[in-house]
Parts: C-alpha cells; sequence; structure tokens
C-alpha cells in the first residue's frame, strides 16, 4: 500500500526541478501524524500494537527501498530520463578518470557521440588532467560523482559530504575553467542528508534510467543485450569506465545506437531537449 502511496506523490523524473520540494518531506507529516495515531490507539487496545508494529516494520522496508532506488524521487529530485519522441539517449559514465578513458573518448568521437562524465575527485592526478581537459574539449560534460566515493557517503555529515562536493567543484573548474553542476550520488543512494547537502551546493541531482551492471557483469555480452534491451528514446544509461570490459560494451552500444538511429547526447543536450535545464 504505502509503495502506491508513493508512487502517487512521485516527482517526475523526466523533469529537472532545481527548487521543488521532494516526496519524502510530503509525506514525512502523514507519516508522523500516523505513526501518532497508532501508538495512541495501542494503549486502548493491544490490537494497535500489532498494527503499528506492521507499520513500523513497512516504513523500514520502503524507506530502505527508497535509499536505494534513486529515479523514485523520494528524497533527492534526479534528472533520469525525459519523455521525449525523438531516438535520443544519454550515455554516462561513472568513477573515472581512469587508463579507459581515453579509449572510450576515442571510439566516442569515432561513432560522433557525446557523454558525460561523473568524476571521481581522488581519480585525478596531475598525470591524467589532460584527460579531464580532453572530456570537456571533445564537448563531453563533466559531473561530480565526490572526491572519495565511499561506501558511507551518503550517512557521514552534511558538512563533509559539502566539503567533498565543493572539493571536487574547484578542483573540475580548476583544470576545465568550467563549472560544474551535474551530481551522481556514489552508489545512487540519496537521503535527506544528500538532499540538503546538494541543494545547499547548487547542484543538480542525476540518476539513470538504464542500468548495465557492468561492474558485477563478467559478461560483456550480458552487460550490452541488458543496456539495448531497455533503451528507449530519452533514456539515460549508467556505465562504467573501469570494467575490463568497458570497451567492448561501449561498442555494443554505439554499434545498437546506429544500428537503430539512436543519437547519444550529453546529460545537459538532453535536458535542454526537455526544456527543463535550471540554469
Amino acid at each position: 500500500m504505502w509503495f502506491y502511496v508513493l508512487r502517487l506523490f512521485e516527482v517526475d523524473s523526466t523533469k529537472i526541478y532545481d527548487n521543488k520540494i521532494p516526496v519524502f518531506y510530503k509525506l514525512r507529516t502523514i507519516f508522523l501524524i500516523l505513526l501518532f495515531g497508532f501508538v495512541v490507539l495501542s494503549f486502548y487496545n493491544s490490537f494497535y500494537i500489532w498494527i503499528l508494529s506492521g507499520f513500523i516494520l513497512l516504513s523500514l522496508f520502503l524507506t530502505t527501498y527508497a535509499v536505494l532506488k534513486i529515479n523514485l524521487n523520494i528524497f533527492v529530485n534526479s534528472f533520469s530520463k525525459i519523455s521525449t519522441n525523438e531516438k535520443v539517449i544519454a550515455l554516462t559514465f561513472d568513477d573515472g578518470p581512469h587508463s579507459n578513458t581515453p579509449e572510450i573518448l576515442k571510439l566516442l568521437e569515432e561513432n560522433n557521440a557525446k557523454a558525460t562524465f561523473f568524476l571521481i575527485g581522488k581519480n585525478i592526478s596531475k598525470q591524467n588532467e589532460k584527460v579531464v581537459k580532453s572530456i570537456a574539449k571533445n564537448g563531453h560534460d563533466i559531473g561530480n560523482h565526490s572526491f572519495f566515493h565511499r561506501n558511507m557517503f551518503p550517512f557521514t555529515s552534511e558538512k563533509k559530504m559539502r566539503a567533498e562536493i565543493s572539493t571536487v567543484n574547484t578542483l573540475l573548474e580548476k583544470i576545465t575553467g568550467e563549472k560544474t553542476y551535474w551530481f551522481r550520488p556514489p552508489f545512487g543512494i540519496t537521503n535527506p542528508l544528500v538532499y540538503r547537502a546538494i541543494k545547499k551546493e547548487k547542484m543538480q541531482s542525476v540518476g539513470w534510467s538504464v542500468r548495465s551492471f557492468d561492474t558485477v557483469s563478467k559478461s560483456a555480452k550480458k552487460s550490452i543485450e541488458r543496456v539495448t534491451s531497455k533503451i528507449k528514446p530519452g533514456s539515460i544509461v549508467l556505465l562504467h569506465d573501469h570494467p575490463s570490459e568497458a570497451i567492448h560494451i561501449l561498442k555494443g552500444i554505439l554499434y545498437f545506437c546506429k544500428q537503430n538511429n539512436y543519437s547519444c547526447v550529453t546529460v545537459r543536450q538532453l535536458a535542454e531537449k526537455n526544456n527543463e535545464l535550471c540554469t
């Protein structure tokens, strides 16, 4: 039941909402009223103790589900796709820069394709600054993917999150001369702390609608089939620079796009097509 309630209040992930209130804040009052009501009733009738217990367990389950599903837009309003009939998609690469990144850039150029790279601050060094510059120079978007990409990033303090985001923004601007607007939370995990950190740093969260699972699958063929079977006009595809099969996977996806007349654009270009870009 609560899942359908969440869906009723779901923010459209095809749009970019810079100042809209996420679903969580709309439901919080309803949740607290119901919780208080069940607690009061449980003092009068033991039957409501069971209802209260079930309500709490279900709420914990749904909260966990919402934390892990970035495209539900429960805690953070993330841009995950657009609604369009035009055959256009956005390829995104997480966790770079990596030794594979130059070859990825070459392959994209050969296929007249654009992409968005969400870079991790600690992966940027003097040795690969040229790669970061090449990403921007070749017309691709660059996004912020935190500095350390720690498992506990979404559960640290707002202050520490903001420090990581700000450090990466400063680093990227110093290298490319351009400000970074896009942010993808590590592992796509969101919660109220992440929401506040992103909002105060004036970043736009970016999710995805198609996931390759290229970091867990050892088969390039399976990753390609997983992506190509789910691609639709307006999709945002999640890929990574570092898997050993990254180049083969990208070749397969680009071949599919060419055969099916799909264009690959940056996240910004995709947002502009939907006339929802906040500046």
